[in-house]
């Protein structure tokens, strides 16, 4: 299962309504966004929340940036990147700090309660990028289209989403076939991130994603 073509929310149920096909259930493809989130309850219990980093591009004479397409459990810290340095982004609560109507570079960031939308003390004066840590978990959705686990291990994502889905269907042969791939690639993940945690403290799954780019990502101590 190495080479799936597993990039994304989509890609994903498309892969699992071929597995899980029956004459008797037509209507299976209404059924496949119940078993993916069903399968993230059980890895969102299984493998502890995760940093990550993303990069978010800013827009000239805007002071927002676009969270949406992010599963955020917590927000972390916020950079903005110019002539190849890192500059910190300082983070307040919402509502706390007085809004600049002059353009320049931002020196405050507070997300929305909805966490879909960072806003920053000012207008930025050039579209900036930013890097952006936080805590992620897994929630995949039309807006929410990928997350590391998905880009670095599709076949850990694809084998819970079986494991339910033939779960559902009462399917018991293969339910127990799928039930240890599932557990094996989760032990895997879990060792994998275990490990990163013990030796650097960051784990580097070189992560691309739809419209965004990972940096990093470790273990969420909770």
């Amino acid at each position: 299962m190495a080479d799936l073509d597993i990039s994304d929310y989509t890609t994903l149920k498309n892969a699992l309504q071929p597995w899980l096909d029956r004459e008797d259930d037509t209507d299976i493809t209404t059924k496949l966004s119940l078993f993916v989130k069903l399968a993230e309850g059980h890895l969102n219990r299984r493998i502890k929340a995760v940093e990550t980093d993303t990069t978010l591009t800013g827009t000239a004479n805007s002071r927002s940036l676009t969270t949406s397409s992010l599963s955020i459990v917590e927000p972390l810290a916020l950079w903005r990147l110019e002539d190849g340095d890192e500059h910190p982004v300082t983070k307040r609560r919402d509502g706390t700090f007085a809004y600049d109507g002059d353009s320049g570079r931002p020196g405050f960031w507070a997300i929305d309660a909805s966490f879909s939308r960072i806003d920053m003390d000012r207008p930025l004066d050039q579209a900036y990028s930013f890097r952006f840590r936080y805590v992620e978990r897994f929630a995949l959705s039309d807006s929410v289209t990928t997350n590391w686990l998905l880009t670095n291990h599709p076949d850990v994502y694809l084998a819970a989403c079986l494991y339910e889905g033939f779960n559902y269907l009462q399917s018991d042969s293969d339910v127990a076939k799928w039930k240890p791939i599932r557990d094996e690639g989760v032990s895997d993940v879990r060792t994998q991130l275990s490990q990163a945690r013990k030796g650097t403290l960051s784990f580097d799954p070189g992560l691309s994603s739809i419209n965004s780019r990972r940096h990093g990502a470790y273990l969420y101590d909770e």
